[in-house]
């Protein structure tokens, strides 16, 4: 029927399907970055959402 994994098992599993995730999404960046530079879209970074929350903080 069913198989059992060990925890050892399991996370095993679960960092080789993170690596494949962060691989495709790595893939999807540089597609959309490339897609971006072609059609000269500017894209926003959100750096400077992070430096205005900054500055409102102090």
């Amino acid at each position: 029927m069913f198989g059992m994994k060990t925890i050892q098992q399991q996370a095993l599993d679960l960092r080789r399907e993170t690596a494949k995730l962060k691989t495709v999404l790595d893939k999807t960046n540089a597609d959309i970055e490339y897609i971006a530079m072609m059609t000269d879209v500017e894209l926003d970074t959100g750096s400077d959402e992070t430096e205005e929350e900054e500055n409102d903080e102090q």
